[in-house]
């Protein structure tokens, strides 16, 4: 089977923080490519996660999902102690 059909078929979850906003984050990437994508990480999540229908079928969201933590910036640690980030890693 094909990378991408492997991919489509897989279960994944996609957690963005709805405060990792901040364009002048010094891990961001700020070239005109990255920027092309969007401006900030939440935004380049959103964008990328609506381009898997394009890229793999609209069944892809059938088994793949994304969810937008409140109050949650660009920490890891944020985002897996989040009531939203615990629940996906512990069902």
């Amino acid at each position: 089977m094909p990378l991408p059909q492997k991919y489509a078929a897989m279960r994944v979850d996609y957690l963005l923080g709805d405060l990792d906003a901040d364009a002048n984050d010094s891990s961001l990437d700020a070239s005109c490519a990255a920027n092309w994508q969007c401006v900030n990480w939440c935004d380049r999540g959103q964008a990328s996660f609506r381009c898997l229908g394009t890229a793999l079928g609209d069944s892809v969201y059938e088994r793949q999902r994304l969810a937008v933590v409140a109050a949650v910036g660009h920490s890891a640690h944020d985002m897996f102690t989040s009531p939203v980030g615990a629940q996906t890693l512990f069902p």
